[in-house]
């Protein structure tokens, strides 16, 4: 058995020995420790927080100090969080946290915030008339057109062109890689990236990766229209009175276009559409556009109500129907191209 001198001798090697493990346990690890800022993209003149946080580390019981621009704004024990309000576009704020665990060692953790914005704009591949004031919708396999409008000023105060920024983009999650890059602010997706409802998502940052912002549209499918107008002989279709619910035929005869809203404007334009018509429910046969010219009878009046299905024939998903009534003077109603 050990005797006690022997005891304490044992004791104090091990107690020397074991030192460093205590030591090491006592301090605090840069590498433990991570600093970050909320949002993830700061924009101008709004209210950021910078946070320490930590799964090896107690920062609760630890010594923290925040500068900000090498000013002390804030000191405490257990300060884990600071928050201020950035600057215009162009500023800058280097925030940095000095931890002192207490014991042994002080350590720091920075970060840079650098204010930018970017906003998303789409606009579908979709027909729509001329001179019509709404804008185009996105419907069933048509494509869209998506636009990052960046706002990232330099420390100089001149505006960053886009060509000097890198884009980022994803659908639903998924990094669309091959249409990402440096200058790639333009997203285009077709009739089969769509599905009934998209996420798009851009991350913008500068070429040193100091500067970045991000934002998330969803884009929505909407079923094609079928809006009917009357056609004048000197001006052209008026756009500006669409036939809704009952015609009352007064004239001798017009002429009546069927306009496809929102389906794939090459299509439109091709002429791949399928002109269904159809009278009191009986097929008209020998109608094949969009153009149909009703002419009054002379016996006493009636009612008829015309119908018409569009469908795309390339694009299964795009189809759209409309109709109204046609109040007749004359008994002996008659359509004809």
């Amino acid at each position: 058995m050990l005797k006690a001198k022997d005891k304490i001798i044992f004791l104090f090697i091990t107690l020397f020995l074991l030192t460093p493990v205590f030591v090491d346990a006592l301090a605090i690890r840069a590498e433990h420790i991570d600093i970050e800022v909320s949002p993830d993209y700061p924009q101008s003149n709004q209210f950021v927080t910078v946070s320490l946080t930590s799964y090896m580390t107690d920062l609760n019981s630890a010594e923290i100090m925040w500068f900000r621009n090498d000013i002390l704004v804030r000191k405490g024990l257990g300060e884990t969080s600071f928050s201020f309000e950035t600057g215009g576009l162009g500023s800058f704020d280097l925030i940095i946290a000095q931890i002192s665990s207490g014991f042994f060692n002080t350590i720091e953790k920075n970060t840079l915030v650098i204010p930018a914005e970017v906003d998303l704009v789409w606009e579908a591949d979709s027909y729509t008339p001329p001179f019509y004031k709404g804008k185009a919708m996105r419907s069933y396999e048509s494509g869209a057109r998506v636009v990052a409008v960046s706002n990232f000023v330099n420390s100089d105060g001149v505006l960053i062109d886009s060509k000097d920024l890198t884009y980022n983009w994803e659908l639903e999650g998924f990094v669309l890689g091959s249409r990402s890059g440096r200058g790639k602010d333009t997203l285009i997706l077709t009739g089969d990236d769509l599905l009934l409802q998209d996420l798009v998502t851009v991350e913008v940052s500068s070429l040193d990766d100091r500067m970045k912002a991000g934002k998330a549209i969803s884009l929505f499918d909407t079923d094609p229209e079928i809006i009917f107008y009357e056609e004048d002989p000197l001006l052209g279709t008026n756009y500006n009175n669409a036939i809704i619910g009952d015609l009352d035929l007064s004239k001798d005869e017009i002429v009546v276009s069927a306009v496809p809203y929102f389906f794939s404007i090459s299509d439109v334009l091709g002429g791949v559409l399928k002109y269904d018509w159809s009278l009191n429910n009986e097929r008209l046969e020998d109608f094949k556009d969009n153009i149909v010219t009703l002419r009054q009878g002379t016996d006493d009046g009636g009612t008829a109500s015309l119908y018409l299905q569009v469908e795309n024939i390339y694009k299964i998903l795009q189809s759209g129907s409309g109709g109204f009534n046609i109040n007749f003077t004359g008994s002996r109603r008659k359509l004809f191209e």
